[in-house]
């Protein structure tokens, strides 16, 4: 019976390894698309993410590129699940110097972190969140995010 235990413990250490490792590797620069109101799009806006783990707990900052050279700041919360999953969401919109008009509203993201020896991705989906309206329509759309790897020329 003692081995049976001994093994149940050192498979608990190496998935909590593992949980904390992917937790880990979410620090930092991410760079991509999103897409608004299109699932299978690959085509939008330039979006990045910069995120900042400590345990499950998620917090970091959201940039959206409009076309017109305006960014959009967006201040995050969130989690990481064992399961490499992440669900984040836009807690208030941080001003920049010049901006008069708020978000019509903060999104709420369901990503995926996949890890290969060639890239690091995070893949997934987001949607309109406002609390107190039933939404007739809500806003939607596509998340693809690689890591952001500086040149070294």
């Amino acid at each position: 019976m003692n081995l049976n235990r001994g093994f149940l413990v050192l498979f608990a250490l190496v998935l909590v390894t593992t949980a904390l490792s992917a937790q880990k590797q979410l620090n930092g620069l991410w760079e991509g698309v999103m897409t608004r109101n299109s699932l299978e799009s690959s085509v939008g806006y330039r979006f990045e993410l910069y995120l900042k783990t400590e345990g499950t707990a998620i917090t970091g900052r959201s940039y959206l590129y409009l076309e017109d050279g305006e960014i959009i700041e967006m201040e995050l919360s969130g989690y990481v699940y064992q399961d490499r999953s992440v669900y984040i969401q836009e807690v208030k919109w941080v001003k920049r110097e010049g901006q008069k008009i708020e978000p019509p509203f903060l999104r709420k993201f369901q990503l995926v972190y996949e890890r290969s020896i060639w890239e690091n991705k995070l893949e997934g989906y987001w949607q309109e969140k406002k609390s107190g309206e039933v939404l007739k329509s809500k806003e939607y759309g596509r998340i693809l995010l690689k890591r952001y790897v500086p040149d070294k020329a």
